[in-house]
Protein backbone atom coordinates (compact mmCIF):
# COMPACT_ATOMS: atom_id res chain seq x y z
CA UNK A 1 0.00 0.00 0.00
CA UNK A 2 2.80 2.55 0.82
CA UNK A 3 3.20 2.51 -3.33
CA UNK A 4 -0.40 3.70 -3.38
CA UNK A 5 0.09 6.30 -0.84
CA UNK A 6 3.48 7.97 -3.35
CA UNK A 7 1.47 7.83 -6.47
CA UNK A 8 -1.70 9.28 -4.37
CA UNK A 9 0.26 12.41 -3.72
CA UNK A 10 1.86 12.66 -6.92
CA UNK A 11 -1.44 13.04 -8.48
CA UNK A 12 -2.26 15.58 -5.83
CA UNK A 13 1.12 17.35 -6.41
CA UNK A 14 0.29 17.62 -9.93
CA UNK A 15 -2.88 20.26 -9.35
CA UNK A 16 -3.49 22.74 -7.19
CA UNK A 17 -4.45 21.43 -3.90
CA UNK A 18 -6.36 23.47 -1.32
CA UNK A 19 -5.75 22.68 2.56
CA UNK A 20 -7.32 23.99 5.29
CA UNK A 21 -7.97 22.79 9.01
CA UNK A 22 -11.13 22.12 10.70
CA UNK A 23 -12.09 21.99 14.27
CA UNK A 24 -16.28 21.84 14.31
CA UNK A 25 -19.19 20.49 13.17
CA UNK A 26 -19.94 24.04 11.22
CA UNK A 27 -16.85 23.72 9.37
CA UNK A 28 -17.57 20.24 8.24
CA UNK A 29 -20.79 21.42 6.78
CA UNK A 30 -18.88 23.78 4.80
CA UNK A 31 -16.48 21.59 3.51
CA UNK A 32 -19.28 19.14 2.27
CA UNK A 33 -21.07 22.03 0.65
CA UNK A 34 -17.46 22.93 -0.85
CA UNK A 35 -17.22 19.69 -2.15
CA UNK A 36 -20.14 19.14 -3.57
CA UNK A 37 -20.02 22.80 -5.45
CA UNK A 38 -17.38 21.30 -7.64
CA UNK A 39 -19.54 19.17 -8.68
CA UNK A 40 -17.24 15.84 -9.47
CA UNK A 41 -18.35 12.50 -10.55
CA UNK A 42 -15.90 10.78 -7.91
CA UNK A 43 -15.08 12.05 -4.17
CA UNK A 44 -12.06 9.94 -3.68
CA UNK A 45 -11.48 10.09 0.34
CA UNK A 46 -8.25 9.40 2.02
CA UNK A 47 -6.69 9.04 5.62
CA UNK A 48 -5.74 7.02 8.41
CA UNK A 49 -8.36 4.88 10.45
CA UNK A 50 -10.71 7.03 12.69
CA UNK A 51 -9.81 10.10 10.61
CA UNK A 52 -13.01 11.23 9.77
CA UNK A 53 -14.17 9.32 6.00
CA UNK A 54 -17.29 8.45 7.36
CA UNK A 55 -18.26 11.53 9.11
CA UNK A 56 -17.39 13.81 5.98
CA UNK A 57 -19.45 11.13 3.91
CA UNK A 58 -22.67 11.31 6.20
CA UNK A 59 -22.32 15.05 6.07
CA UNK A 60 -22.39 15.14 2.21
CA UNK A 61 -25.06 12.48 1.97
CA UNK A 62 -26.85 14.84 4.83
CA UNK A 63 -25.87 18.19 2.30
CA UNK A 64 -27.92 16.12 -0.37
CA UNK A 65 -30.94 15.65 1.80
CA UNK A 66 -30.55 12.38 2.28
CA UNK A 67 -32.14 11.62 5.97
CA UNK A 68 -31.30 7.48 5.63
CA UNK A 69 -28.46 6.50 8.50
CA UNK A 70 -25.46 6.56 6.76
CA UNK A 71 -22.56 4.14 7.76
CA UNK A 72 -19.31 2.94 6.41
CA UNK A 73 -20.06 -0.09 3.83
CA UNK A 74 -16.63 -1.98 4.64
CA UNK A 75 -18.45 -5.58 4.96
CA UNK A 76 -20.46 -5.02 1.63
CA UNK A 77 -18.19 -2.69 0.21
CA UNK A 78 -21.21 -0.25 -0.87
CA UNK A 79 -24.39 0.84 -0.58
CA UNK A 80 -26.81 3.07 -2.47
CA UNK A 81 -28.95 5.87 -1.40
CA UNK A 82 -31.93 7.61 -3.57
CA UNK A 83 -31.04 11.38 -3.91
CA UNK A 84 -34.64 12.77 -2.76
CA UNK A 85 -36.28 14.82 -5.49
CA UNK A 86 -33.42 13.30 -8.63
CA UNK A 87 -33.24 10.37 -10.24
CA UNK A 88 -29.31 10.21 -9.11
CA UNK A 89 -27.81 7.82 -6.77
CA UNK A 90 -25.73 8.48 -3.74
CA UNK A 91 -23.35 5.50 -4.02
CA UNK A 92 -20.84 4.75 -0.77
CA UNK A 93 -18.11 2.29 -2.00
CA UNK A 94 -15.57 1.60 0.83
CA UNK A 95 -12.21 -0.19 -0.26
CA UNK A 96 -10.67 -0.73 2.64
CA UNK A 97 -11.06 -4.77 2.09
CA UNK A 98 -10.38 -4.62 -1.30
CA UNK A 99 -6.88 -6.00 -2.53
CA UNK A 100 -7.34 -5.40 -6.36
CA UNK A 101 -8.45 -2.67 -8.75
CA UNK A 102 -10.45 -5.59 -10.84
CA UNK A 103 -12.77 -6.03 -7.01
CA UNK A 104 -13.88 -2.34 -7.65
CA UNK A 105 -14.43 -2.72 -11.16
CA UNK A 106 -16.66 -5.45 -10.46
CA UNK A 107 -19.40 -3.83 -8.86
CA UNK A 108 -20.22 -1.89 -11.97
CA UNK A 109 -18.56 1.71 -10.79
CA UNK A 110 -17.70 2.59 -14.52
CA UNK A 111 -21.39 2.42 -15.60
CA UNK A 112 -22.43 4.47 -12.54
CA UNK A 113 -19.93 6.99 -12.72
CA UNK A 114 -21.33 7.57 -17.07
CA UNK A 115 -25.19 8.08 -14.82
CA UNK A 116 -24.23 11.02 -13.23
CA UNK A 117 -24.63 9.62 -9.57
CA UNK A 118 -22.68 10.61 -6.93
CA UNK A 119 -19.76 8.69 -5.69
CA UNK A 120 -17.80 8.62 -2.69
CA UNK A 121 -15.32 6.24 -2.16
CA UNK A 122 -13.12 5.31 1.13
CA UNK A 123 -9.92 4.64 0.57
CA UNK A 124 -9.56 5.87 -2.85
CA UNK A 125 -6.18 6.22 -2.17
CA UNK A 126 -5.75 2.16 -2.81
CA UNK A 127 -6.11 2.48 -6.30
CA UNK A 128 -4.95 5.75 -7.50
CA UNK A 129 -4.61 4.89 -11.20
CA UNK A 130 -8.44 4.14 -11.64
CA UNK A 131 -9.47 7.97 -10.80
CA UNK A 132 -7.54 9.96 -12.97
CA UNK A 133 -10.03 9.55 -16.02
CA UNK A 134 -12.97 10.65 -14.33
CA UNK A 135 -13.73 14.06 -12.77
CA UNK A 136 -12.72 13.32 -9.53
CA UNK A 137 -11.95 15.16 -6.43
CA UNK A 138 -9.59 13.92 -3.84
CA UNK A 139 -10.15 14.47 -0.32
CA UNK A 140 -7.59 13.79 1.75
CA UNK A 141 -7.90 13.87 5.64
CA UNK A 142 -4.86 13.70 8.39
CA UNK A 143 -5.76 13.64 12.02
CA UNK A 144 -5.07 16.61 13.66
CA UNK A 145 -3.26 18.16 17.38
CA UNK A 146 -6.50 17.43 19.03
CA UNK A 147 -9.96 14.69 18.69
CA UNK A 148 -11.48 17.57 16.80
CA UNK A 149 -9.02 19.10 14.71
CA UNK A 150 -8.68 17.84 11.10
CA UNK A 151 -5.99 19.10 8.36
CA UNK A 152 -8.26 18.87 5.05
CA UNK A 153 -6.40 18.28 1.57
CA UNK A 154 -8.63 18.97 -1.22
CA UNK A 155 -7.35 18.25 -5.37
Amino acid sequence: MAGSISAWHAIAWSFNCHTMVIHSHKELIKLAKDILGLHPEIIALSGPLGAGKTTLTKEIAKQLGITENIISPTYVLETEYKIPDSDKLFIHIDCYRMETLNELIRLGIEKRINQNNIIVIEWADKFPEFFKKYSTTYVNISLGGDENERTIEIV
